[in-house]
């Protein structure tokens, strides 16, 4: 019947979704307590970590217009 396949569906689900969960806590582990990597590939990525480090004192803290001062 249709729900003998359940358990496989479940399990197929659990698998394909199980990397978006797991990569944010492997970073945390291994990347110094940041919990999401930015890459620093191109001069642009470089000066929007360093505006972001230097608007809110930490680069992964990601805020809008309201960290800009007037």
């Amino acid at each position: 019947m249709w729900y003998e396949a359940l358990p496989s569906l479940f399990l197929t689900g659990f698998f394909v979704c199980l990397p978006y969960g797991l990569v944010p806590v492997v970073h945390k582990i291994f990347q110094n307590g940041n919990a999401y990597s930015r890459l620093q590939n191109t001069n642009h990525d470089r000066y929007l970590f360093r505006r972001d480090t230097r608007l809110t004192g930490d680069p992964y803290v990601l805020k809008g217009l309201e960290s800009i001062p007037d």
